[in-house]
Parts: structure tokens; C-alpha cells; sequence
């Protein structure tokens, strides 16, 4: 027994076999893309947390100091990257002794403790990554940088498809002449420079293309169609979807089996291709039932049962919705109308298009 002085006259008594050792228990510090770490002289493991719709390249920088520490990161449940203990070899007995397996000390003489973590995060979803540091010794000191992958702008080139579907079911039928006008005239106008300033070319890869069967999602999947196209823009001109997605009304509190399928597809589509490879953009065009308007912004934005694996806000770097379009705007008397929304619509995802 050994007495441990409080505050005197007061005293307590311990038995030293009784005391477990000194913890530490596991951190979990959420982080944000592109921001920079700094433990300071730390001791212990930590889990940091960093969530990316993006895909592509992702990164981690690592410095630090010569105390090894291992890296784990992980997402969609996988191990990407594995480092084992890095850092300077004259700690390789300490790692021993603190249980640490000779396998997984991977340090080098000098230190190798700056690196880089390298993974391809490949889908949209899941978006979080983690990245695990396992820190057994005392004074170790490190700094992460997460650097996620940048968002890939909607690509135009010699070989792009780009389809201007209108919703021929009946209802905006006044729609269809001007949307033909522009695609002939002034949308040419800012395009062709895209097109190797060949107007046949853009004319084969550029269309007007009607549907009436009112499905949104499923016309929004569509792929390229063209030989020797390389990826496709799918602008929608709609203005209602009754009855195959929804009623006069729209209740975001119930899906139909058509259009739960449809919505499969598309995510299905859009998560296992390139992001530049299929880009769906929705102009809801002004109708007398608000019900389709209501719906498509359930679907931007996770309302009710359009949500998660139901809804697209998820993807809302791939796709795109405009409201409240005029039904049958006169290119003779607005010829700019509707190319003026197709040219913002895609540099809001990050082309920079300027018309002549």
C-alpha cells in the first residue's frame, strides 16, 4: 500500500495492482476538404472523417516528425491505403515492445514519414472517407492534409452528344418550333466552335429529340447514341408526368414503381460512369398544375420519399434543374430565351461557354 498526500491532514490509500494502465482512447475529429491537421506532440489513435461527393484522385499529405505512426484509409467499406508504421527505425524496438507486429513496421533510415496517401475514390457514393492513425508512442507529432478530388466540369468537345428533349405528350406543343429554331441558329452560334467550327458536325451531334412518355429519369440516363460519340448532355424540356409519376397533386410522401425504377437506373448510371460522361439537365416548363414543378424539386433537394437512394441531391454536381421556363416562347420575337437557360445551365457546371 503507498499513501498518495490530497490535502493534509487528509491522505488516501491505493493499492498499486489495482490501477489498470493509462488509456487512450480513440478520437474521432471530423475534417473538411482541404483542410490541414496538426496534432502537435500527441500520443494515441485518431480517426478523422472527411465526407466528398466528388470522384477521382484523393489525397492525404503527411509530414511530421521522426516517431512512427501507421495510416489507414478507408471508404465503401474497403481498406485503399495501409502505410504501416512509418517514421525513423531507431523507434523499431520501442514499436516492439508495445506489441506492434514485426510485419507491420515499415520504417526506413532516414525517416519516411513524409508521404502521401493516394486512393481513387471511383463513385459518388458513399461520400465518407476515413482515415485511421494508429499512434502508439509517446511525442509523436504529425500533419494531414486532405486534399479531395476537384470537381470535373461538364466537358464540350468534337465529340459530345447533346440531346434536346422535348416532352411531346400533348400539353407544350408550342414549345418544340423555337427550341428547333434555336438549336438551328443561334445555340450553333455559341456551339460550333466546340465542333472543329464544322457546322455538319454539329449538326450530327446536336438534336432536338422528342418523347411522350413522360418519363424524366429514364430519358435523363440515356446514353450516347451517335458512333463515335463520348459523352452525352441530356436537356429535358417537360412540363408535367401525369400519371406515370404522379397524380394532379403531388405527395412526396409516396413513390410510384415507375418511377422508382427510373431513378434506380439513372443513379446506377450516373455512379459508375465518369462524371463528364452523362449529364442530365431539367427545365421544367410552366404548366397549369404545379404538381410535376413539385415534384422535380423533391427530387433536387430529398423532400419526404425522394430522398436518398430515392432523390438526387447527391449527385446535384451532375445534374441540374431550372423552373418555370414560358411554354412556347417566339424565337422570332425571343430568339435568346431558351439558349440563354442551356448556356447557364451548363456553365453552372463549370464550363465557361461565351456566345458571339
Amino acid at each position: 500500500m503507498i499513501k498518495i498526500n490530497a490535502r493534509s491532514p487528509f491522505y488516501l490509500e491505493a493499492d498499486i495492482g489495482d490501477i489498470p494502465p493509462p488509456t487512450s482512447p480513440t478520437k474521432t475529429i471530423q475534417v473538411q476538404c482541404g483542410d490541414t491537421y496538426n496534432t502537435g506532440i500527441d500520443v494515441g489513435n485518431t480517426i478523422y472523417e472527411v465526407s466528398t461527393s466528388e470522384t477521382g484522385t484523393m489525397t492525404i499529405d503527411v509530414t511530421g516528425n521522426d516517431v512512427p505512426v501507421k495510416f489507414i484509409v478507408e471508404w465503401d467499406g474497403v481498406e485503399q491505403v495501409n502505410t504501416g508504421f512509418i517514421g525513423f527505425d531507431q523507434y523499431d524496438p520501442e514499436l516492439l515492445l508495445a506489441g506492434v507486429q514485426q510485419s507491420e513496421i515499415n520504417t526506413g533510415d532516414p525517416s519516411n514519414k513524409t508521404t502521401t496517401l493516394t486512393f481513387n475514390k471511383t463513385s459518388v457514393t458513399p461520400e465518407l472517407v476515413t482515415v485511421k492513425a494508429i499512434a502508439p508512442l509517446a511525442n509523436d507529432d504529425y500533419s494531414l492534409v486532405f486534399n479531395c478530388p476537384q470537381p470535373q466540369a461538364v466537358v464540350i468537345e468534337r465529340n459530345t452528344e447533346i440531346n434536346i428533349w422535348f416532352d411531346s405528350s400533348g400539353s407544350m406543343e408550342s414549345t418544340l418550333t423555337p427550341l428547333r429554331s434555336m438549336v438551328a441558329n443561334n445555340l450553333k452560334d455559341c456551339l460550333v466552335q466546340y465542333y472543329d467550327n464544322d457546322p455538319n458536325r454539329y449538326d450530327t451531334y446536336v438534336r432536338t429529340r422528342n418523347f411522350s412518355d413522360e418519363r424524366t429519369f429514364k430519358i435523363a440516363a440515356t446514353l450516347p447514341t451517335i458512333a463515335g460519340a463520348t459523352n452525352v448532355i441530356n436537356l429535358i424540356f417537360q412540363d408535367e408526368a401525369k400519371v406515370v409519376y404522379h397524380n394532379s397533386t403531388f405527395d412526396a410522401g409516396s413513390r410510384k414503381a415507375t418511377y422508382d425504377g427510373d431513378i434506380t437506373n439513372l443513379r446506377t448510371v450516373l455512379s459508375s460512369n465518369p462524371i463528364e460522361y452523362i449529364t442530365p439537365i431539367i427545365f421544367q416548363v410552366e404548366f397549369h398544375e404545379s404538381a410535376f414543378k413539385d415534384m422535380m424539386q423533391a427530387v433536387e433537394n430529398d423532400y419526404g420519399q425522394y430522398s436518398g437512394s430515392f432523390g438526387l441531391k447527391d449527385f446535384n454536381q451532375q445534374v441540374k434543374f431550372y423552373y418555370d421556363l414560358e411554354d412556347g416562347k417566339s424565337y422570332s420575337t425571343h430568339p435568346n430565351y431558351y439558349r440563354d437557360y442551356i448556356i447557364q445551365a451548363i456553365n453552372d457546371l463549370g464550363f465557361s461557354i461565351v456566345c458571339p
